[in-house]
């Protein structure tokens, strides 16, 4: 065997044992499934030696018997089963409708936070505007500025025709 093939084994066996020993950011490397995570199975590709983990994906329930933790075949993958949020670390147990049990899906986005209020509105008190009175105007009112408040009328009144008048009795 000459040189060069002797240095072609080399790179490839160095090249192979810094895959399989990779613990970066990129995929995991295995040899069986007990290297994978507990619904992943060792997808072998290197002469039935070593692969990646691999999501377990499924046409029926007997397909995620392979998995180290029980679970339930769900749109062709099979998921993890759990009973309540504790069981899925980083995840919420979302519950199989008829099925008793839940499985662990990606927490939902926190709800947007509400607009700022537009300037010139607020939820104060109203203290700048007071109540109108009988006979006084009322509802939709232009103040300066172009600014449009609603103006309420006293107690016992009622807004009619943009005028407060006493409510019948």
């Amino acid at each position: 065997m000459g040189w060069l093939a002797r240095a072609a084994i080399i790179v490839c066996t160095a090249t192979l044992f810094s895959a399989l020993t990779n613990t970066g950011a990129s995929a995991q490397f295995c040899a069986s499934n007990a290297e994978c995570g507990d619904i992943q199975v060792c997808d072998k590709w290197l002469f039935g030696t070593a692969g990646t983990c691999s999501l377990t994906f499924c046409n029926t329930q007997a397909d995620c018997g392979v998995t180290r933790r029980p679970s339930l075949c769900v749109l062709g993958v099979c998921q993890a089963i759990c009973r309540s949020n504790v069981n899925c670390p980083g995840q919420v147990c979302a519950p199989v409708p008829g099925s008793g049990v839940g499985i662990c899906t990606a927490a939902p986005p926190a709800p947007p936070a509400p607009p700022p209020p537009a300037p010139g509105s607020g939820s104060g008190s109203g203290a700048g505007i007071g109540q109108a009175g009988e006979g006084q105007a009322c509802g939709p009112r232009r103040f300066g500025g172009g600014v449009i408040k609603s103006v309420g009328c006293k107690p016992g009144l009622l807004c009619q025709n943009a005028r407060c008048v006493r409510l019948p009795q």
